[in-house]
């Protein structure tokens, strides 16, 4: 028996359910095969069109441990704030109704947040990359690599690895009177960095973080559209606001000067070249619109201010070579080249 199943803490597992028929039953099945036998499990219907709303009432009916929320559509914020007011356990975790858990999710984490009395656990997690035919090829382990217990006084090895895996909700674990008392929400309307914006705030605000390296989550990427291949005409403002988040987040650690600007410089780095990627790969767009856009994005005030200092003092060459290029409105040849390097990455 585990020590978490001793201790009886009820966890509150909040789903967000919109058009994931395909896959709900085996998210939901995974949550309810918890080693951890107090889980309350919340299936919030984002206004789905499929038969999602019907799955989630039918896995009420078949277990007492699950609680349906049926709402028109307000997008993954929303449906993550709806269900963390219904939420009665003392920690409550997120997952995606297109992912899956393993049976020892709640409890390792659950052990770990009381052994330390954490306000939040973060773990790393799997990647499993399926095909087209929704066949497995791959399973890809994000570990983290932080120090073990980030509080008041203690500054992590921060890198842009660590702020990325500080970016999602679905690989942690908070104690829900600590969200609720502090009225941490995600914020509705906002695409891409709604998990990081919440993140930063409720982990600059947590007594005790702690870091489990390896993760029980399996992140399922598909053969399909997501958020990697969807540009965003606001790019340039998520990059902003993203960049300010962690800059608060810093501040709190108290990172030193020369780490912080570093770290914040590679960061806007990385997600400039996210955005163009995803303009580059949006085939939605003719490639006239994908110039504009991306036009757009590199003649942004912050943007421009990125670009200066990655060609003055980024880490390596390509990328002051591009960060120069783009700064120029050069925005074709590296388009071009991350068109090279996609296809080359898929034959590997």
């Amino acid at each position: 028996m585990t020590v978490s199943k001793q201790l009886g803490v009820k966890v509150t597992l909040i789903v967000a359910v919109f058009n994931v028929e395909e896959y709900l039953d085996a998210c939901v099945d995974s949550l309810l095969a918890q080693d951890h036998e107090f889980v309350e499990v919340i299936l919030v219907d984002d206004g789905s069109t499929d038969r999602s709303g019907e799955m989630c009432d039918t896995a009420a009916r078949r277990d007492s441990r699950v609680e349906v929320i049926h709402k028109s559509n307000g997008g993954l914020s929303d449906a993550r704030n709806a269900g963390l007011c219904r939420a009665t356990g003392a920690y409550v975790a997120f997952v995606d109704g297109d992912d899956w858990v393993e049976a020892t999710h709640v409890s390792r984490m659950l052990g770990v947040a009381m052994e330390h009395d954490a306000d939040v656990v973060v773990t790393g997690f799997v990647v499993d990359n399926h095909d087209r035919a929704g066949s497995l090829v791959s399973s890809d382990h994000r570990r983290l690599d932080m120090v073990e217990v980030v509080e008041p006084g203690v500054t992590p090895a921060v890198s842009p690895g660590l702020v990325n895996f500080l970016g999602y909700a679905w690989n942690k674990l908070y104690v829900r009177d600590f969200l609720i008392s502090n009225g941490f929400q995600f914020e509705v309307g906002t695409s891409l960095i709604e998990d990081l914006l919440f993140n930063a705030q409720v982990i600059s605000a947590s007594k005790r973080t702690v870091a489990v390296p390896a993760g029980t989550l399996h992140y399922v990427q598909r053969a399909r559209t997501t958020l990697g291949t969807r540009s965003y005409p606001d790019a340039a403002q998520l990059i902003s606001r993203s960049h300010l988040a962690v800059a608060g987040l810093f501040r709190a650690w108290s990172v030193d000067a020369v780490t912080s600007v570093d770290t914040l410089r590679d960061l806007a780095w990385d997600r400039t070249r996210a955005s163009l990627r995803a303009i580059a790969l949006d085939r939605s767009l003719s490639l006239a619109a994908r110039r504009v856009q991306a036009q757009r994005l590199v003649g942004d005030g912050f943007v421009k201010a990125v670009l200066k200092d990655v060609w003055q003092a980024g880490v390596s060459r390509v990328a002051r070579i591009e960060a120069r290029w783009l700064a120029r409105g050069w925005v074709s040849p590296v388009m071009v080249a991350i068109l090279v390097r996609e296809r080359t990455n898929r034959r590997d």
